[in-house]
């Protein structure tokens, strides 16, 4: 049977977690998985211990998104739409997302909802052009939309601002 251990967050760790295996390494039906906020370099300090472990090729860096790939969506949702416009779109969008794929996740999953309640494209591009920036006064938004509805369960309009929570590196105040 295989055993998969997931250490996520380490960059936010207190302190340097040291490795979990010794030079014997480990058995070939465990796994473990590590993650952490890419720093300017490729081998940042909380993982250099790790490293001898590793196996470079599975190994996965997991880049933000650039504006053409933005786009590339906006065009699917706005098939109609200019050029311009899009890169217009695209810019409110990067603004608050910081091109981060998860980031704009949220936003997209949101901006779906949106263009089911408004038929009008006009009224979803004001949507997207009013996104506030950067991503934590987005954060805050949906955190207060939940404060002002006390009918809330735990259900998808709950979990999206708590995963968001969950990433956030350090404190939220307001």
């Amino acid at each position: 049977e295989k055993l998969i251990i997931i250490l996520d967050s380490m960059d936010e760790a207190a302190q340097i977690i040291d490795p979990l295996i010794d030079e014997a390494g480990i058995a070939e039906n465990i796994y473990i998985i590590i993650s952490g906020r890419k720093e300017t370099d490729y081998d940042p300090e909380y993982l250099r211990d790790w490293a001898v472990f590793e196996n470079p090729e599975y190994r996965i860096k997991l880049e933000n998104l650039e504006d053409e790939d933005i786009k590339e969506w906006l065009g699917k949702v706005f098939p109609n739409w200019e050029s311009n416009r899009l890169e217009k779109l695209t810019n409110s969008l990067k603004a608050t997302t910081e091109g981060l794929a998860l980031f704009l996740s949220f936003v997209i999953d949101d901006l779906d909802k949106k263009r089911e309640e408004l038929d009008d494209p006009e009224m979803l591009a004001k949507f997207i052009e009013e996104l506030p920036n950067p991503f934590h006064k987005y954060l805050w938004g949906q955190l207060d939309k939940l404060a002002a509805n006390q009918a809330i369960g735990w259900d998808r309009t709950v979990k999206p601002p708590f995963a968001l929570l969950t990433i956030r590196k350090g404190p939220i105040s307001k």
